[in-house]
């Protein structure tokens, strides 16, 4: 009874079908994991068991193809969304390039192949060789699992796709119109204004308005999900209506969301999380379903075809990034990756061949081949992604060093109204390869049996609840922290040590009636105590609606012990937000910045203002800006960088930037500060140190220590 079910008629009830499809997805990884075959690949053949022309299980049906339809334009989405813009301008002639070559190189080969041995017409030639050129990066998130969505040869293979699908979909529509009976004289007018109104609609329009919607919905994990469901969906129809395919408006929309989604956020995480657990393994498994694989044995010129047009599309896409790691000087991994992710073809090259077959110029066999092209090119797609990835991963990988302490940021928690943005900067400033969690942490001040001490204790722990129920929305790893002390400093204190602390990021409101209680109390009952990088917060607005990020660096900063770490974590925050930083130095300290960022793996791209002495920050007024966020570094008293400015910057920024968001960062010292100059304060020595910008001696009065520093 159940086979006859199985084999002669599909289950068209929309329970059974989302169970058998749930079922599908569950199950087919885990199985196929056994034997070492990639899951997008089980997931392709399982669509071509379960569908029609298969077992029989599931027929193609309207839910079917809304599925199908929805994880197209979220693979091509999610690569907008996720791809490193700044990497990807700095590389965006090498996306032109490899886009150009793997649109000319396989339309050639291909016209010459449907040409002289399929012996097709002209237009029919042209029209199936254009196919070759099309691809879909549906091994996508392979990489991403693999921690290589942000990796240069990603981005390229990103940019090249848009490039080559959008030149193979023009071309559709000028043989298309050629075809007509009527040619359209207003064609390329109508094609340019359209195209023009996308742009300007996915680049300007949407980003402000998404902006100015992301801070309403502060908080609202939901609404900013389906703001960018929206965003998707209506660039999708936006491109439909002027003439391209959706997917290619889908890419865009990622492209513009960018932004304002940071790779460590939890709404990133959720989009992921969403789209690589429904709607990308549903659209492969819909692509497996509409390969027919009776056509290899019913018919010996429909097998001759399909062999034809396999061997060609593999082959024309091997070369093209053969030829591209010639140009690039990249190495064989990374040559094996831009073929794995190019070489499978999806929903645009069935669009294309559909075209033709309509239009009567490309007869059934030649459908039935470019099916056998898209499952055979999604197979082939899925194991050299997965190999090629896995090596280009451990390659790429840095090994780590045994020396160095673990990561951990410590983030005091006082205000709720701030603990959001405060968790959200620790999680931007992470280092992305640390497994370490993130520790918020709760100070109780006084006795633990008095009733204030039970009262605070109680909000402490509705505060630890959020966290994790924040913790499992965003997968963002906390571990909440609480300490009993006398005062905040002494409890802070103790949990640096007690958890090894590298990092702690402490918020501040702003306001000039607690600077003297903040700055005067708080910050010098931790800072002189801790060698840790410390960083204090003053953040209003959203990070991810940051555009651009102004970072001060005073003179001989590059000589500290915590350069590099603080260098680090301010890229990681540029990065994460992909905003443009400006970094203002005098030349020397710029020298090594530059020098710092370029050898770092994750290094951001600057600009660089010379500004040899800061004596105020009211100097910098012409380049702050309230919309930016700055960052200041300072430095503890004593060292090698301390100036006049830093002595009174938390005052300053109080009185005169009173809207301003900004973080101060006190760069990591060795263990403590006092070692680092000790000729200053210990035996008498000669009035003269090195001056380390001008590299010379030089001869400067020093004031006599006050009791409290020789303590």
């Amino acid at each position: 009874m159940i086979s006859s079910i199985i084999f002669q008629r599909a289950i068209t009830e929309p329970v059974y079908i989302f169970l058998v499809l749930l079922l599908v997805v569950f199950f087919t990884p885990k199985m196929l994991k056994l034997i070492k075959i990639p899951g997008i690949v089980g997931f392709i053949l399982a669509g071509v068991a379960l569908g029609p022309n298969g077992l029989n299980v599931i027929g193609h049906s309207s839910g079917i193809d809304l599925f199908s339809t929805i994880g197209l334009l979220y693979i091509m989405f999610l690569i907008g969304l996720e791809i490193d813009l700044a990497d990807f301008e700095k590389n965006r002639s090498k996306s032109f390039v490899f886009g150009a070559l793997t649109f000319f190189i396989p339309l050639t080969i291909g016209f010459f192949v449907c040409k002289y041995i399929l012996l097709l017409e002209f237009i029919p030639a042209l029209l199936l060789a254009s196919m070759f050129s099309t691809h879909t990066m549906i091994s996508y998130p392979i990489v991403s699992r693999l921690g290589l969505a942000r990796h240069r040869t990603t981005n390229i293979i990103a940019g090249g796709t848009i490039i080559t699908d959008t030149a193979v979909l023009l071309l559709l529509a000028i043989i298309v119109n050629s075809l007509g009976e009527h040619s359209d004289p207003y064609f390329w007018l109508r094609l340019v204004l359209s195209l023009s109104l996308l742009v300007f609609t996915l680049f300007w329009l949407i980003p402000k308005i998404s902006k100015w919607l992301f801070r309403k919905l502060e908080g609202d994990a939901g609404g900013q999900y389906l703001l960018l469901l929206l965003v998707l969906f209506i660039a999708a129809y936006l491109s439909k209506e002027a003439g391209i395919e959706p997917m290619i408006g889908a890419f865009l929309a990622g492209i513009a969301m960018n932004r304002l989604v940071p790779p460590a956020s939890s709404l990133m995480n959720r989009t992921k999380f969403i789209g690589n657990t429904l709607f990308i393994p549903f659209f492969l498994i819909s692509v497996g379903m509409i390969v027919d694989l009776r056509v290899f044995w019913q018919e010996s010129w429909a097998l001759t075809i399909s062999v034809i047009l396999i061997i060609t599309a593999l082959i024309s896409k091997y070369i093209a990034a053969w030829v591209a790691q010639l140009f690039f000087r990249f190495n064989s991994t990374e040559r094996n990756l831009m073929f794995g992710l190019s070489a499978s073809h999806a929903a645009a090259t069935i669009a294309l061949v559909l075209v033709g077959y309509n239009l009567k110029i490309l007869d059934i066999n030649v459908l039935n081949g470019t099916v056998a092209v898209i499952f055979i090119s999604c197979v082939v797609s899925g194991f050299v992604t997965q190999s090629a990835g896995r090596k280009l991963a451990i390659q790429d990988h840095v090994a780590i060093d045994p020396t160095r302490n673990p990561q951990r940021i410590l983030v005091p928690l006082a205000n709720p109204a701030t603990m959001r943005q405060l968790l959200n900067l620790a999680a931007l400033i992470k280092d992305p390869d640390s497994t370490e969690p993130i520790y918020p942490l709760s100070v109780i001040v006084g006795d633990i049996d008095s009733e204030a001490s039970k009262e605070q204790l109680l909000r402490v722990n509705n505060t630890v609840a959020e966290l994790l129920r924040e913790s499992d929305r965003s997968g963002i790893r906390f571990f909440p922290a609480t300490r009993v002390d006398i005062n905040v400093a002494n409890g802070i204190n103790r949990a640096i040590k007690e958890l090894m602390i590298t990092h702690v990021v402490l918020g501040w409101n702003g306001k000039t009636s607690t600077v003297n209680f903040i700055f005067g109390t708080l910050l010098e009952g931790i800072l002189p105590r801790n060698s840790q990088l410390i960083a204090l917060a003053k953040i209003d607005q959203p990070l991810n609606s940051v555009r651009k990020v102004l970072l001060v660096v005073p003179p001989n900063a590059q000589f500290e012990t915590g350069f590099k770490d603080m260098m680090e974590a301010v890229s990681s925050l540029a990065r994460q937000i992909s905003s443009r930083v400006t970094i203002v130095s005098d030349a020397l300290c710029l020298q090594a910045c530059e020098k710092l960022l370029s050898a770092m793996r994750n290094g951001f791209h600057a600009e660089y203002v010379e500004q040899y002495d800061i004596k105020e920050i009211t100097m910098l007024d012409s380049i702050i800006r309230n919309s930016d966020l700055s960052i200041f570094v300072s430095a503890r008293p004593r060292t090698l960088s301390y100036c006049n400015y830093i002595a009174h910057l938390p005052r300053t920024l109080s009185r005169n930037y009173a809207e301003l968001d900004f973080i101060i960062i006190y760069p990591q010292q060795s263990n403590g500060v006092d070692h680092l100059m000790p000729s200053f304060f210990e035996e008498k020595q000669p009035d003269e140190y090195i001056d380390l910008r001008a590299g010379k001696a030089l001869h400067r009065e020093f004031p006599e220590p006050e009791a409290q520093d020789r303590e």
